[in-house]
């Protein structure tokens, strides 16, 4: 990645890359994986993401640590080849690393689902602006519902997006609108 990475700068000299997802979904179960989990604490993987085995809890702060590390090598890689640009992570879960280590940061929370608290988007924002000082704090927002078995093409109401959008808005962050599933007779007489 940190080739990929160097490609980008030296070609394109963005701002930054933004990386979305770039910290997974849980536990991975790749030969790199398994074998750096092994080397660094004499285990094995865990079988499932139970917040109650000790194994679980050594896999969460093992891959927090090893993140913390991922971060640290790509914006390194990225500033040498650009000293104003950074990497800049999608959804650190870490938000006290976050707050030291980003310049400005993407909170990507699109939209409540289930019975999630409408005001959530602004404590969040609450959160991550107490450890981000006046930093940008940008929110990402979609259109789309946020449930389980998601559609990227659905809408929601007017009313949900407004009060979403607001109170992360309210509470310092910067709105920024997101919108998945462009048909293609929108682009068709586009033209670069």
């Amino acid at each position: 990645m940190t080739q990929v990475n160097q490609e980008i700068m030296e070609k394109f000299q963005p701002e930054g890359i933004f990386s979305n997802r770039w910290h997974g979904h849980d536990i991975c179960y790749c030969e790199h994986c398994t074998r750096n989990f092994k080397t660094a604490t004499g285990l094995e993987l865990p079988k499932a993401a139970d917040k109650l085995d000790p194994t679980y809890r050594k896999w969460a702060d093992w891959r927090m640590k090893r993140l913390r590390e991922v971060w640290s090598v790509w914006d390194a890689g990225i500033r040498k080849q650009k000293p104003t640009a950074r990497f800049i992570p999608n959804g650190f879960p870490d938000k006290v690393m976050t707050g030291k280590e980003a310049d400005l940061f993407f909170a990507d929370q699109q939209a409540r689902r289930g019975l999630m608290a409408p005001w959530s988007n602004g404590k969040g924002a609450k959160e991550l602006r107490s450890t981000l000082g006046m930093k940008p704090l940008i929110g990402i927002f979609s259109v789309g519902i946020e449930e389980e078995f998601r559609w990227k093409d659905s809408v929601q109401s007017d009313a949900e997006i407004r009060i979403w959008v607001a109170e992360g808005t309210a509470n310092g962050m910067r709105p920024c609108f997101v919108k998945f599933g462009v048909t293609s007779t929108i682009n068709a007489g586009w033209k670069p």
